[in-house]
C-alpha cells in the first residue's frame, strides 16, 4: 500500500527566537505560552514548545506536519496576537529558522 502524496512530505521544524529588553522578559513570556496553547489546536501543530535560553531569549521550537501548514499558521489570527504584544518588548527582530531533518543510516527520522 503506497502512501499518499501528502503524506510523505517531510515535518516541518521551526526555531522562533525572542530577545526581551531588560525588564520584558515575565511580560513576553506570558504572552508567548498564553497564546501558545491556541496554536495547539491549529491544524499541523505537532509540537509549540516555548524554551529559555541560558542568554535570556525565550525560543519556541515548533513542528509543523508540512511546510504548507507551517505557513498556513503564519497567516493565523495567533501570530498577529504574538506580533502585536511584543512590539515595543523586544530589543531585536524575531528570528525565525526553517529547517527539515536529515535522515542517515543512524536513525530514518533524525528529527525532534
Amino acid at each position: 500500500m503506497s502512501q499518499r502524496k501528502d503524506e510523505m512530505k517531510p515535518p516541518c521544524v521551526v526555531i522562533a527566537t525572542f530577545v526581551p529588553l531588560p525588564g520584558q522578559h515575565e511580560t513576553v513570556k506570558s504572552l508567548l505560552l498564553e497564546v501558545a496553547e491556541e496554536v495547539y489546536e491549529e491544524k499541523g501543530c505537532i509540537t509549540y514548545a516555548l524554551h529559555e535560553a541560558t542568554n535570556g531569549s525565550l525560543v519556541f521550537i515548533e513542528k509543523w506536519q508540512s511546510r504548507e501548514l507551517w505557513q498556513e499558521h503564519s497567516k493565523h489570527k495567533s501570530v498577529e496576537r504574538i506580533k502585536d504584544g511584543v512590539k515595543g518588548l523586544l530589543s531585536e527582530e524575531i528570528l525565525v529558522h526553517e529547517m527539515y531533518g536529515v535522515h542517515n543510516r543512524v536513525s530514518s527520522a533524525a528529527s525532534i
